[in-house]
């Protein structure tokens, strides 16, 4: 069976957008606890979601430019 591909809710979207466009590139192991503990309220998220997603944005930000 193959594994249901994870997909951000619309809050948990604009959540991990805000902490984006604050940062720059990946958050710390720490941060990406805390991010993931915030986002969880909002719906089904791990840890390797969140890191995994900050690693998307960033090569997707990059081939905009």
């Amino acid at each position: 069976t193959a594994r249901q591909r994870w997909t951000p809710t619309p809050v948990q979207l604009q959540i991990l957008e805000r902490i984006f466009d604050q940062g720059n590139g990946t958050p710390s192991k720490q941060k990406i606890k805390e991010i993931t503990s915030e986002l969880s309220q909002h719906g089904q998220i791990s840890e390797t979601n969140v890191y995994n997603w900050f690693q998307n944005r960033r090569a997707r930000s990059k081939r905009k430019q």
